[in-house]
């Protein structure tokens, strides 16, 4: 069974330091950090996405997506590209700036998602 089928089965804490975008992943706001949930048997290290929020004003929000990481032993598993998918939909509606080399390939093949290349 592949880890993100895994993932969409984890129970989470409540802990008002971060609220789930998804089963499996949760945003922690003060962080600045993307996450996904508890792996069980791995390291205390788990996939993450970072992000900068550049301007809340609205209507003109804008967020940078600079940084993704999976641990070695994790990689090939779909893990990024599922926080992508949480930080591109949690970050709908805003200016998304993408300096991230990752996130550039994943928002190239998906020429639906509206964003601000670097």
């Amino acid at each position: 069974m592949q880890l993100v089928s895994v993932l969409k089965n984890v129970l989470t804490s409540t802990r008002s330091s971060y609220r789930l975008l998804s089963p499996a992943v949760r945003l922690m706001a003060s962080a600045r950090r993307i996450s996904v949930v508890h792996i069980p048997d791995t390291d205390s290290e788990y996939p993450h996405l970072e992000y900068a929020i550049l301007d809340r004003k609205t209507p003109h929000r804008y967020v940078d997506l600079y940084h993704t990481w999976t641990p070695v032993h994790l990689r090939g598993q779909g893990l990024a590209a599922h926080l992508a998918d949480a930080a591109f939909s949690h970050f709908k509606g805003w200016r998304i700036r993408v300096s991230c080399t990752y996130l550039q390939a994943y928002a190239r093949k998906r020429p639906h998602l509206d964003y601000v290349p670097v």
